[in-house]
């Protein structure tokens, strides 16, 4: 039970991390359905979750049956209108190929768009360890140094109770 109740004040605090670096009624991406459940309390206008496991999907459809939920990963997931926000959850670490993973990204970036990363609490992790399926670890510091490779230039870096973030923006170009 103790495990159980330090797994759910880390969510708790994603929460609340995500609604001090959103605004409601924006248009949110998030990527991967595992925390689909975090968007009902950002109150979007308009969500899309890109689902890259297809045997998930129809769980999460059903878990989540006002949320569009679509089928695809995070290299060939469908172009869409701009959002205000995408949100890659802990998720920076189960990317193969984290530069192009990046640069794909463009295609829901507008000029106004935030990308929020949150890396994993190394201190919690092992908490989820039956469920990480990771290919890299990537730091704080890894992650902005690609970011800045895949012309995003960061806005806003941090942690929040034990969570690191990272907000970043398209780079003019």
């Amino acid at each position: 039970i103790e495990k159980l109740d330090k797994l759910i004040e880390s969510l708790e605090t994603v929460i609340e991390l995500l609604q001090k670096l959103t605004q409601s009624e924006s248009s949110i991406l998030l990527l991967g359905s595992e925390h689909a459940d975090f968007l009902q309390p950002l109150h979007p206008s308009r969500s899309l979750v890109i689902e890259p496991d297809p045997n998930k999907v129809a769980q999460a459809k059903d878990r989540y049956p006002d949320l569009d939920i679509q089928s695809g990963n995070e290299e060939l997931a469908p172009r869409t209108e701009p959002f205000d926000y995408v949100l890659i959850l802990e998720n920076v670490t189960r990317w193969e190929d984290i530069h192009t993973t990046l640069k794909s990204y463009r295609r829901w970036v507008g000029p106004t768009t935030q990308l929020i990363f949150t890396l994993p609490n190394v201190g919690l992790q092992w908490l989820k360890s039956h469920s990480s399926k990771a290919h890299n670890w990537v730091s704080k510091h890894d992650l902005r140094n690609l970011l800045k490779l895949a012309d995003f230039k960061i806005d806003r870096e941090g942690s929040f109770r034990w969570s690191p973030y990272l907000v970043a923006s398209a780079a003019p170009r």
